[in-house]
């Protein structure tokens, strides 16, 4: 994958390979991608579901132990996440958090599974599907669903990640201004990102002018926890 592909990817399971490849996905953020991934369907999860997910996050920052996440992914399977399918399952085992490395891939494909199940439970899809309409358009409102729910989860890779074919930059201690930290805490501690804008004007005022991470505070869409600028300002790796 070259910078370009990375930039304009809509394949997060390539995407995903290739931090595999090269060693630069660290556990924290892979984890909170497959979060992140699982809570773009939330309105399909039970309430035990959420809990679970919440354990997850709070296991990925250091602030869970195993006892928690282990009784948090039973309670949601026993109550059940959503649904009559079997797949949605899947979605609570984030909250496992095994221990070896290798299984936050896992996790992160799992996230990525979410993309099928969103697509499965949608309404518009299923409802084509119960009423056997024509094969093709079938088949077509299926994949223009899937590719729309991919796409998502590849945007939420560069939100996360940042451009990994750059070396990530040096955030200033002139530019840690009170302002600029008490805009970032909350945006990292209760997901409001609507007041990023603000958080690239106070970064500026106080002296940043990276292009880069300022252009990313102002870019339009979705921003999630593990945000790469928000985790610059915040000291988190």
């Amino acid at each position: 994958m070259t910078e370009t592909e990375w930039l304009a990817s809509e394949d997060p399971t390539a995407m995903l390979d290739w931090l595999r490849q090269t060693g630069k996905g660290s556990d924290r953020r892979l984890r909170l991608f497959a979060i992140a991934s699982v809570l773009r369907v939330s309105q399909l999860l039970t309430p035990q579901a959420h809990e679970a997910l919440d354990v997850a996050e709070r296991f990925a920052e250091g602030l869970a132990r195993t006892e928690d996440r282990k009784a948090a992914r039973e309670a949601a399977l026993s109550a059940g996440v959503v649904g009559p399918s079997a797949m949605p399952l899947e979605m609570v085992r984030h909250a496992r958090g095994p221990a070896k490395a290798s299984a936050c891939w896992t996790l992160a494909r799992r996230g990525i599974e979410a993309a099928k199940m969103a697509v499965y439970y949608s309404s518009q899809a299923e409802r084509q599907f119960r009423l056997n309409k024509a094969r093709a358009n079938s088949d077509s409102a299926w994949a223009g669903a899937l590719a729309e729910q991919m796409a998502a989860r590849a945007a939420l890779l560069r939100d996360i990640f940042g451009n990994p074919f750059r070396a990530a930059p040096v955030m200033e201690r002139a530019w840690l201004k009170p302002d600029v930290v008490e805009l970032a805490q909350p945006a990292y501690d209760q997901r409001s990102f609507e007041r990023m804008p603000e958080l690239a004007t106070a970064l500026e005022k106080a002296g940043c002018n990276n292009r880069d991470v300022l252009g990313h505070y102002r870019l339009a869409g979705e921003h999630v926890k593990g945000c790469w600028v928000v985790d610059l300002v915040l000291g988190k790796e």
